[in-house]
């Protein structure tokens, strides 16, 4: 299992080395990670084909969570 984290970071610090060339300039590891969530994150919801005013709404979910607003 460690081995397949390992590889996994790799792998996704590796796209970022190679997608930020269009994005924003990322200096520090932080912000590669961070970065990598980003990616990770919308490759997850790739399948539901989001438009733009869909995006927004789940940017607003993830926002307003972060923030301890909790609408069920």
């Amino acid at each position: 299992m460690p081995k397949l984290v390992i590889w996994t970071t790799l792998l996704i610090l590796g796209t970022v080395a190679t997608a930020t060339a269009d994005g924003p300039e990322l200096t520090t590891e932080a912000q590669k990670t961070l970065y990598a969530l980003g990616l990770a994150i919308s490759r997850s919801l790739s399948p539901y084909n989001l438009s733009a005013e869909e995006l927004e709404m789940v940017e607003a979910g993830l926002a307003e969570s972060r923030l301890g607003f909790v609408w069920y």
